[in-house]
């Protein structure tokens, strides 16, 4: 089990805990990330990232602080850097912002085994005296797409972070690719896909018909 699926599953976590506040932004400008996902994506989630939204986020968090005042003045921007500066080493307005776009996708392909995978990291990171490195690396049926305007800087960031695998050769035409301890970012010119090698593979090449063409999303989100 590996460092690199701490902040994934953060960026899981921050998804599914804040989709409520995603409800007043129109659907449509939600939706046309999801054209990187199979048709048959069994649950997806998408947020925005741009300041609007940050905004946004920040009147949810007083709301909540004048219900629990032990929250104090907290803000969308502390609350992020709080998981930034320990997982990415710096704050989000300085690691993140200078190239993050307007929305980051989750997009679980089986839920059943994303959820066990999630189990199963628990219960080791819970263990006494468990090192996550011996750990076997779960499948994680899922990815995050991540919206980028700016692939010069996506770069040199996970570039940074990571720790590139030299005995891994994958390349994907049109993407900067970066494997870590069987864990995959591919970077485009305006999107980044982050997950196993697997998931990112077929995501990135992927020939078929989107999520966007799917008549249950589409009646869903319509």
């Amino acid at each position: 089990m590996r460092k690199w699926i701490v902040p994934l599953l953060l960026v899981v976590l921050v998804l599914t805990s804040l989709a409520g506040p995603v409800s007043a932004t129109p659907t449509e400008e939600l939706t046309d990330i999801a054209t990187y996902f199979p048709e048959d994506t069994a649950a997806f989630a998408v947020i925005r990232t741009d300041d609007g939204y940050i905004q946004q986020f920040d009147s949810v968090l007083q709301q909540l602080a004048m219900s629990i005042p032990e929250l104090g003045d907290i803000s969308a921007a502390s609350f992020v850097d709080l998981l930034t500066i320990d997982a990415l080493g710096g704050s989000f307005d300085r690691v993140v912002r200078p190239w993050l776009g307007d929305s980051v996708a989750l997009g679980v392909f089986d839920v059943d085994g994303l959820v066990e995978d999630i189990f199963t990291i628990a219960m080791v990171v819970q263990g006494p005296g468990e090192d996550m490195t011996e750990q076997p690396t779960p499948e994680l049926p899922a990815l995050v797409a991540v919206e980028i305007n700016d692939r010069d800087a996506a770069e040199i960031f996970f570039s940074e972070m990571m720790t590139p695998d030299p005995a891994t050769d994958i390349q994907i035409e049109g993407y900067s690719v970066i494997v870590e301890d069987g864990g995959m970012v591919a970077i485009g010119d305006d999107v980044m896909f982050i997950g196993t090698p697997q998931t990112v593979a077929e995501v990135a090449m992927m020939e078929g018909d989107s999520l966007l063409d799917s008549e249950d999303f589409t009646a869903a989100t319509g």
